[in-house]
């Protein structure tokens, strides 16, 4: 399962009627709570219970949120309880104040999140001290945003030209670089850097692209010719590119080098899943299997599953943790050891998040 699955509609904007009526990997609604014919009394007294729960859960919440600046997640206890953090409202444009109190010490995390009609990228950190909006375009979506190397400038994709395109972006600055606008969405789109920092791989038509941040040099990686299959992540690190495809029943995982050889199956999925990204190191990939955080060697050997729910796993600088979303209700953006050990919730759902990606 990833968070970053909605799918996009012919406007840039998500596309509901798509998701409900069974698109592939699509989150579906949550459950919706009716109420029949019910006396008053008890449901007021259901509703001030409730409240009394949420303040005691807050003030646990804001107990662990005050740590200072920089304090390791080791130090911090496990929080066993969905718990509601302190947000920035949200508005039209570039929070610049919102950025400017955010830590910035290599623990930012990139992310996307519904606002109104359309999906805008926003960045917190890794206490949830703050959730501060980094795009500003009123006409459409902004989704599957990547890091550049130097943890300051992101890509991302947009219909905000008047066809959907490929971006990159300076945090912070509200200008936004067309790389190429020559992007074909099939309900899903992903972007991910280069090391370097001087290429992008994005998913186009049910492939893998890649493209110098000029707009040159691009180049097809892979030819499924599968129209109606599914791309719903990509991740560059080192020398390879992963991704999942649904081009063969059942879904794979894939690695490819960057010139487009090499091309093989890492590991086969359950029918929904994968988000593969590789630790710092080389010698891990993170990825889910069916909504099911699990580890495996870079070759593909040795999965184990962490025996938790997470997906959309993106890993620390250090390789020691890492930020997942999980199942639940509410949803939430969590920072897990990478044995799976849950460290703390960092942000609940609010309306819809993309997948996480930890700053270099």
């Amino acid at each position: 399962m990833t968070a970053n699955r909605k799918p996009i509609g012919p406007d840039g904007e998500l596309d509901e009627a798509y998701e409900n009526e069974g698109a592939p990997f699509a989150r579906k609604p949550k459950n919706v709570l009716k109420f029949g014919f019910i006396n008053r009394s008890l449901l007021v007294g259901v509703i001030i219970g409730f409240s009394m729960a949420s303040v005691i859960a807050l003030l646990e919440f804001r107990t662990i949120s005050s740590l200072p600046v920089g304090v390791s997640p080791t130090a911090v206890s496990v929080i066993t309880t969905s718990t509601p953090i302190a947000t920035t409202t949200l508005i039209a444009g570039v929070d610049t104040a919102c950025l400017t109190a955010l830590p910035n010490n290599h623990n930012r995390i990139l992310s996307s999140e519904q606002i109104g009609k359309f999906t805008k990228i926003v960045v917190t950190d890794d206490h949830g001290s703050a959730i501060c909006q980094v795009s500003d375009s009123s006409a459409a979506s902004d989704l599957g945003a990547s890091w550049f190397p130097d943890g300051k400038t992101i890509s991302f994709g947009s219909k905000r030209g008047g066809v959907f395109g490929l971006y990159t972006m300076s945090i912070g600055d509200s200008s936004a670089h067309l790389v190429t606008d020559d992007v074909v969405t099939v309900a899903y789109f992903n972007s991910a850097v280069s090391p370097d920092g001087k290429r992008i791989a994005f998913t186009s038509n049910s492939d893998v692209y890649e493209i110098g941040v000029d707009g040159s040099s691009r180049q097809q990686l892979t030819h499924f010719k599968a129209p109606s299959s599914v791309i719903s992540s990509v991740s560059w690190s080192r020398d390879t590119i992963l991704f999942d495809s649904s081009a063969i029943d059942p879904r794979q995982v894939y690695a490819v080098k960057p010139d487009g050889s090499n091309l093989h199956v890492l590991a086969e999925g359950k029918g929904e899943g994968s988000d593969a990204v590789q630790s710092p190191d080389g010698q891990k990939i993170a990825l889910d299997l069916n909504g099911d955080l699990t580890i495996m060697n870079s070759d593909g050997t040795n999965l184990q599953s962490l025996s938790r729910p997470g997906f959309s796993p993106s890993w620390s600088p250090d390789g020691q943790y890492l930020v997942i979303m999980t199942e639940g209700n509410p949803e939430t953006m969590d920072i897990v050891k990478a044995d799976g050990t849950l460290v703390r919730h960092v942000a609940p759902n609010t309306e819809w998040w993309g997948a996480p990606k930890w700053q270099p």
